[in-house]
């Protein structure tokens, strides 16, 4: 009698979970961008990604996977969240490995270097800046030992709600949609593979970084320490990676900082690509590039993924041979995002001529 008890009970509890998880991943956030990032990234067919992008909203502004399909055959996507913390890209990357096997790992860490002057600058506002940045990575990946893990590392305090998300998020199913239901089990393909090019403008002046190229600024032991561990854990992995900081608006500060963070990566062996010491090699025109100070438009992102398509393949072994079905996916990704950049394109353009 009492194997039977303790068998239904097993019963019950593992129904109720089967129930739950799909449940707690319908009522995770939207935001319109990051969960379907996330299913777009797990519904890909297994490895099949040539480049992993990780990072911030600098890396999911200025990277354009279909594009450079097009121009290289190379696979890529960009698994960023808004803000994406450096101390859980150890974890995205565990994530990314998975299912996918990339020749190289592409890791935008200019974040860092902002949170790095933040913190000079008694500007960052940590337990509501992290909270808001730490979740838009937990709450999206599927229920697992790495996610975990990420939570256990990077959370302080009682982790329940965190664990057990659908805790914090139960009161989100008035913003269910039917875009929720099509999401809700990570397993929906982005028809452009991430890419988040945008047709805004806004006219910037050129900051002269060469003048600072000799200077460097320490960072905080928080952050140096954020930076060590990731290079200590790809080292560990035995992974190719390319650190880079895409181009923007910068001042003496922010580039004495990435200069310190260039030193720092140089000495575990990895390259590091400063953008911002790039922009004629790139191509990028302060006047027409950007929509804000930080990121660039469509205009801005084409010549950046051109040029960070041009440098990996010359210098980085990632391409490889796919297959039919592979690259018919991908020439239809193409042909989607094109038509919504042409449409951008000429959003920026109409906007820039009308202002000059």
């Amino acid at each position: 009698m009492r194997k039977k008890e303790t068998l239904k009970i097993l019963i019950f509890f593992i129904v109720f979970a089967v129930l739950l998880l799909p449940v707690s991943y319908l009522l995770r956030p939207d935001d319109g961008h990051t969960k379907a990032t996330f299913a777009g990234f797990y519904a890909e067919e297994n490895n099949t990604l040539d480049t992993v992008f990780i990072g911030s909203s600098a890396a999911y502004r200025y990277f354009v996977p279909p594009l450079l399909w097009k121009n290289y055959g190379v696979t890529s996507y960009v698994l960023a969240t808004s803000a994406q913390p450096l101390d859980t890209v150890p974890y995205i990357i565990a994530e990314a490995e998975k299912t996918q096997s990339p020749k190289l790992y592409v890791v935008e860490i200019r974040r860092l270097i902002m949170e790095d002057y933040n913190i000079k600058n008694n500007l960052y506002q940590e337990s509501s800046d992290r909270e808001s940045q730490l979740r838009q990575v937990a709450d999206n990946m599927k229920y697992s030992r790495n996610r975990t893990q990420l939570i256990n590392s990077t959370v302080d305090g009682d982790k329940t709600d965190w664990l057990i998300d659908i805790i914090h998020n139960h009161s989100n199913w008035k913003y269910i949609t039917s875009k929720s239901f099509g999401l809700m089990l990570y397993n929906k393909k982005s028809s452009v593979k991430s890419a988040t090019t945008i047709g805004a403008w806004k006219e910037l002046q050129k900051f002269e970084t060469e003048s600072y190229a000799g200077e460097q600024l320490e960072l905080e032991n928080k952050t140096k320490q954020k930076l060590v561990n990731l290079l200590k854990f790809c080292k560990g992995r035995g992974l190719n990676v390319l650190f880079v900081s895409t181009p923007y608006v910068e001042d003496s500060q922010y580039i004495a900082l990435e200069n310190y963070a260039a030193e720092v990566i140089k000495n575990y062996g990895y390259g590091y690509l400063n953008c911002n010491y790039l922009y004629d090699e790139i191509g990028v025109d302060f006047s027409s590039d950007f929509y804000n100070s930080q990121h660039t438009n469509i205009l801005g992102a084409e010549k950046v993924t051109s040029y960070i398509g041009d440098y990996i393949v010359k210098n980085y072994a990632v391409l490889s041979s796919h297959g039919e079905s592979i690259a018919k996916d991908w020439d239809k990704a193409y042909e989607s995002w094109s038509a919504i950049a042409a449409a951008q394109e000429k959003a920026v353009k109409s906007a820039v001529g009308k202002n000059k």
